[in-house]
């Protein structure tokens, strides 16, 4: 947990947001958007949880810091 926190702090100081954008994420898992796509697409367990932000195909995804910061403190990134 102790982790996590300073995970979140280091995340939100960089970015200064509660919800990440593909882009953002990528930068974080040096991961493209395309592979990001990929990911979400073919192997979404393979990335923090995600959230759709509307109903429409082009709606946009977001992570909060916290999925990332556990999705990366339980897979050693």
């Amino acid at each position: 947990m102790e982790n996590e926190n300073k995970i979140i702090e280091m995340i939100e100081e960089e970015y200064k947001t509660f919800l990440l954008s593909k882009k953002q994420l990528g930068k974080i898992l040096s991961l493209s958007i395309s592979g990001i796509d990929n990911l979400i697409a073919n192997n979404p367990d393979k990335l923090p949880e995600y959230m759709k932000m509307g109903q429409g195909a082009k709606s946009s995804i977001r992570f909060s810091v916290i999925s990332v910061a556990k999705y990366l403190t339980e897979n050693g990134k």
